[in-house]
């Protein structure tokens, strides 16, 4: 299976890399393989390598921005077709980045980045990272639900993922590819399952957990009656 993988790879990469494509190949590892050369340094190198090593870092430089009240970092994720895709990316920065501009001030900087973590025949799964310098202290228009006591961040990022989240399901993408289905993510969640399926999977839940003690309030929101 691994030849053949190989062998398919190959074609793909000699269809990049040919005219009129003119595909460049920025993958040491993926060249090699394809070339039957062989290296042992793997990704470490070239722009896969410069990547990888922001990509690690991104984890630090998310926590270390909970210390810092002027920076907001955080991610959403989402999938959708291929065919979908170059007008729901669109939608997806323009509506994070107005929003953004929007709840965190004037004087606000916000980056949004995307990157496929999954790809498949019929679409990809895009990953949101948005990165905000320069946050005011007061947030223009936060969530509701939050309080005086909570860092105005919160109310900051609940806002702009909502505003992402209404694109998305209005441009056909979904409200979570692998981060699961969460209290935060449920009232998009809602629109795009259907009430048909919600009210066919409360039905099933009555009857397999009907004191509603697993998972409550998150796959179905409203609380079921206890028959114990």
């Amino acid at each position: 299976a691994e030849a053949a993988l190989d062998a398919q790879l190959a074609v793909l990469l000699e269809l990049a890399t040919s005219t009129p494509h003119s595909g460049l190949v920025v993958s040491k590892k993926t060249a090699a393989s394809a070339t039957g050369a062989t290296s042992n340094k793997g990704e470490r190198e070239g722009l896969a390598g410069s990547w990888g090593q922001g990509f690690m870092k991104g984890g630090y430089t998310s926590s270390a921005s909970c210390l810092l009240p002027s920076m907001l970092v955080n991610t959403f994720e989402t999938a959708c077709t291929w065919a979908a895709f170059p007008t729901f990316h669109a939608a997806v920065l323009n509506a994070t980045r107005e929003a953004a501009a929007r709840v965190c001030g004037s004087s606000a900087a916000a980056t949004v980045t995307c990157r496929f973590t999954h790809v498949y025949p019929d679409g990809p799964a895009p990953y949101y990272t948005v990165v905000v310098r320069g946050v005011g202290t007061q947030a223009a228009d936060t969530a509701v639900g939050t309080n005086e006591e909570e860092d105005p961040r919160i109310g900051m990022w609940l806002a702009m993922k909502r505003a992402a989240m209404d694109a998305i399901i209005a441009h056909g993408g979904t409200c979570t590819h692998h981060h699961a289905v969460g209290r935060l993510h449920h009232p998009h969640y809602e629109a795009e399952r259907g009430a048909l399926f919600g009210e066919a999977l409360a039905a099933a839940k009555a009857v397999y957990d009907p004191a509603g003690i697993m998972n409550p309030g998150v796959i179905v929101a409203r609380p079921l009656a206890a028959r114990l």
